[in-house]
């Protein structure tokens, strides 16, 4: 059987990828797991080589890219899958670089990680001994398409909003559009004289965000290796975009334009409605949990509700708040802040009146004297 090593510094998202998936089924014993890269090399110290790790990029001591180089270094063959947010572009872009076969985006969409594990043996199979990039190769490659400058580095939220565009046309099935905004990133990339492991990322991202809409084929769009394979063939740049849209043309008709955006709008919206109390939410959160990029669901969110969602947050934050003043009058109200996510009280105070029309006090009294409470 299959050997695999989980290493996450999250609980729950531990417990998610081992409960959630019978790995017997695809011939694993139950994964080991670790907590820091540190943990990592202790769990797998003297023990048979691992066929599999997936890896967090951001951990506490050791993080994900050290914790692959050790890896790498002892244990060549292992099949190596890392697990980022949106906010991780430069981490996942060098492990990228160092020869990773997969990235998935937090929340891990658990279908494309069974299909990982369906491939696992041909995977393992085609690794040939090592899965390290030579530098030589990235320059050969560079130089055949952007020419002999220099690389120079992206701003990652340039990359991120273009991908956003191409999404909107790959969802409303508008090919020319999507064909238009692919030049587009392509040329950002070409301008910018990226590097190689910057333009796998950004492809590889683009795949994912697309794919993230769900309701495609899994087979259908490439997987990382699959694009590193079209980057080292492709005899210009204009030959790797023709690449893309051909590959993105495949989902057009399989992606459920608006239900996919409804349902993606949905989970936020739950996720506030559990989670607003909390004084930390954050949109970094809830756009993993609706498994998009915070300005793409920022976007969209918008668009069906009519509201921000940091409006949202307090539109729910401030009904909270008139019900706790009625059902417990004698309350303090920083108290109550603090209930409803404020830590400052009078921050607090400034967006009850700004909602109500009055302070928290004043509130209350008035309730108080139409015998409301």
């Amino acid at each position: 059987m299959y050997r695999a090593l989980i290493l996450d510094d999250e609980p729950l998202v531990r417990a998610n990828l081992l409960g959630s998936i019978d790995w017997e089924r695809y011939g694993f014993h139950l994964p080991w797991e670790a907590v820091n890269g540190d943990d990592g090399l202790n769990v797998i110290h003297n023990r048979d080589p691992l066929d599999l790790a997936l890896v967090d990029i951001r951990m506490p001591r050791m993080n994900g890219l050290e914790f692959i180089r050790e890896l790498h270094a002892r244990q060549p063959r292992t099949v190596i899958v890392i697990l980022s947010g949106y906010d991780d572009f430069e981490y996942a872009r060098e492990a990228i670089r160092l020869g990773v076969h997969e990235y998935l985006l937090k929340p891990v969409n658990l279908a494309v990680l069974r299909d990982i594990l369906r491939r696992i043996g041909s995977i393992t199979r085609s690794r040939g001994g090592t899965v390290n990039r030579d530098g030589n190769d990235d320059r050969r490659v560079h130089d055949r398409l952007f020419g002999a400058a220099e690389e120079s580095p992206i701003d990652a939220e340039v990359i991120r909003a273009q991908v956003d565009r191409i999404r909107f046309a790959v969802e409303s099935r508008d090919d020319e559009v999507a064909g238009c905004e692919v030049s587009r990133l392509i040329d950002i990339l070409r301008r910018g004289r990226a590097s190689i492991s910057t333009l796998e990322f950004s492809l590889a991202e683009l795949f994912f965000v697309v794919e993230s809409a769900d309701g495609g084929s899994l087979s259908a769009l490439p997987k990382v290796i699959d694009i590193h394979a079209a980057i080292e063939k492709a005899a210009s740049l204009g030959e790797l975009k023709d690449w893309v849209i051909q590959r993105l043309s495949l989902t057009w008709e399989s992606l459920p334009k608006h239900k996919t955006r409804a349902l993606q709008v949905k989970a936020a919206i739950e996720y506030v409605d559990r989670h607003f109390a909390d004084p930390g939410i954050s949109l970094t959160q809830i756009s993993h949990i609706a498994a998009v990029n915070s300005s793409y669901l920022s976007t969209i969110f918008k668009q069906q509700t009519g509201s921000s969602i940091v409006e949202y947050i307090t539109e729910r934050r401030m009904i909270q708040a008139l019900q706790t003043i009625a059902e417990r009058p004698d309350a303090v109200l920083i108290d109550i802040a603090a209930e409803v996510g404020y830590r400052d009280p009078y921050y607090f105070s400034r967006c009850f009146k700004r909602r109500f029309g009055v302070s928290p006090t004043q509130y209350r009294r008035r309730a108080a004297s139409r015998g409301d409470i």
